[in-house]
């Protein structure tokens, strides 16, 4: 099936977009911290059990190589993946040896259907060309415009539907799996309006207050992965929501780490030149191709 012609987009690592201005993406929402109170099912997990972690997926440059860390051992984590390869041109970039919680990234292979949701810049990277890559048989993408963490908390909000418009339009599903198969792997971009400003603990009771919806609307779902928006360079300033905070990484981690498996966190994607990004954080063609590129070549697998 084919990624329906969207805007285009970059990569560093957290589903399920209609172009927009930044200042729309970051201005409207209330700050993360007055995320819905729903229980915290992200975060039931049961204690005691030694738990290890690997190095997150490492993608080369051309003309250079990569490698994963080591399994820790007992509960420690595991070793730092490898080494990121030589640049080949302006290729985005990942975060290799950044410890992303202590359950490692399962495979596409593993799942029938695997969807991505979060904001619409999410859909514009998906529709560069993710799909010449990673199976389009077992991908599909729900990126509507303005879509924060609180509005996929709320099960009867627009994001949810097929039809919408206004501010939280293209709410369409793109691209769905063969068959009509329901996902059962969701990949989860969180953002928010504050999201420099929101502390670990604000973004733990965002994102964990959209899991049991999450839950409710894919039934059959056995893995979410959590990933952020695409990052600058070394998680550079590039202007508006082009940097993530550690508080946001962290967050995710710990979400996963408490899961008891459910919950994973994918590798931090990055462009190598804040010239990859447009109206921020939206990317420019060229950008949301390469990001296209390396989130293809990594959820290939």
């Amino acid at each position: 099936m084919k990624a329906p012609a969207m805007l285009m987009l970059l990569p560093v690592a957290f589903v399920a977009m209609v172009s927009c201005s930044s200042s729309n993406e970051s201005t409207d929402q209330d700050s993360a911290g007055g995320g819905q109170g729903g229980s915290n099912e992200a975060a039931g997990g049961t204690g005691g059990a030694a738990s290890s972690a690997s190095g997150g997926s490492a993608v080369a440059g051309s003309g250079g190589s990569a490698s994963t860390g080591g399994t820790g051992a007992g509960g420690s984590s595991g070793g730092a993946g490898g080494s990121i390869g030589g640049a080949g041109g302006a290729k985005p970039n990942v975060d290799a040896g950044a410890d992303t919680g202590s359950n490692p990234n399962p495979t596409t292979a593993q799942y029938e259907c695997s969807a991505f949701i979060g904001p619409n810049v999410t859909g514009e990277w998906f529709a560069a060309g993710f799909e010449t890559l990673a199976p389009n048989d077992k991908w599909q993408v729900k990126a509507p415009h303005h879509s924060f963490v609180e509005d996929w908390a709320n099960p009867n909000h627009a994001v949810w539907k097929e039809v919408c418009e206004g501010t939280y339009s293209d709410c369409q599903t793109r691209s769905k799996c063969a068959g009509g198969k329901a996902p059962d792997r969701i990949v989860f971009v969180t953002q928010t309006g504050n999201y420099l400003g929101t502390s670990q603990k604000g973004w733990e009771t965002l994102i964990a207050s959209a899991i049991p919806t999450i839950k409710l609307k894919f039934p059959g779902v056995k893995n979410i992965e959590l990933m952020t928006f695409v990052r600058g360079p070394g998680n550079k300033d590039c202007g508006n929501e082009t940097s993530v905070s550690p508080n946001l990484d962290k967050a995710q981690k710990a979400l996963a780490d408490a899961s008891n498996g459910l919950i994973t966190v994918s590798p931090r994607f990055e462009v190598t030149t804040c010239s990859h990004f447009g109206s921020a954080p939206h990317l420019t063609g060229d950008g949301n191709k390469a990001v296209a590129q390396t989130m293809g070549k990594h959820y290939a697998k």
